[in-house]
């Protein structure tokens, strides 16, 4: 069998394994437990909610699932990450048979409670968001960061930042970037068989590929097999503005970040 037969037979056994994966468990609904917040917010965007009671793994089997869809483009902190692992350990681990968990959800649910309005934490924060604009615009952050249509793709986007992050974790983000990266704005290095390196935002990785989007907004694809060195790196491209920018223009530009939703104009 030569290389490339072998490797569509992979991919054909990988795609068939996912397919039936992905049929949803006969209504079963998830057990309550810590970490079921976090499973159903990380998960949903890419599989069915059930899909775990389809399989068995003890710890470090499912550390290894949660770090392939963390590779693959899951979102969240890394405390979400270990959240995920700890429920999917306690209520799917290899001592639950097939179809049990620790504990069931009723059959029939009870009717959800109304929804409680979102409370906009970053209102009651101190900061000027028109100044933190001003902030923006003047320290360069377009060069690697986009919202809405302007500005680079090199960074993370932040047209719906506000949404998706706290006032606290912005703050956070501009004087210690490298304090918390998240999975989903690590930063990777490739090195070629020439010696040529190339460092970027790593967008997505399989067994015999890489993809950045290198320093020119140039989306790069390598082949595991040309390359000589392949790192992912544990700190982020953003440089700290701690001792760039005053705590007040700190705040300033906080405020502005939590303000961005998506929902107006940058």
């Amino acid at each position: 069998m030569n290389h490339n037969h072998a490797r569509r037979l992979l991919w054909g056994i990988g795609a068939t394994t996912l397919l039936v994966m992905a049929i949803p468990a006969a209504a079963q609904g998830l057990p309550e437990g810590k970490g079921k917040e976090q499973f159903e917010r990380v998960c949903r965007n890419c599989h069915p909610l059930d899909i775990a009671t389809r399989a068995r793994h003890d710890k470090d089997g499912w550390t290894g699932v949660v770090e392939d869809m963390v590779a693959r483009g899951a979102q969240g902190k890394q405390d979400d990450m270990k959240q995920v692992v700890e429920y999917l350990t306690t209520n799917f681990g290899p001592n639950n048979p097939i179809g049990t968990s620790t504990s069931r959800a009723p059959v029939t649910p009870a009717p959800a409670p109304a929804a409680t309005p979102k409370v906009d934490e970053s209102a009651s924060q101190p900061g000027d968001a028109a100044h933190g604009k001003a902030l923006y615009a003047s320290n360069g952050c377009s060069g690697c960061h986009q919202i809405g249509q302007s500005g680079s793709r090199v960074g993370p986007d932040l047209t719906e930042i506000g949404g998706n992050r706290s006032y606290t974790e912005l703050q956070q983000a501009i004087v210690a970037p490298d304090q918390e990266v998240l999975p989903e704005n690590r930063s990777a290095r490739v090195v070629l068989k020439d010696g040529t390196t190339v460092t970027g935002r790593l967008l997505n990785q399989d067994g015999f590929s890489v993809q950045l989007i290198d320093s020119k907004e140039q989306l790069r694809s390598f082949l595991r097999s040309d390359l000589r060195e392949y790192t992912i790196l544990t700190k982020g491209l953003m440089p700290s503005y701690g001792n760039k920018l005053s705590p007040s223009d700190v705040a300033d530009l906080s405020k502005y970040l939590a303000s961005l939703k998506g929902d107006s104009k940058p």
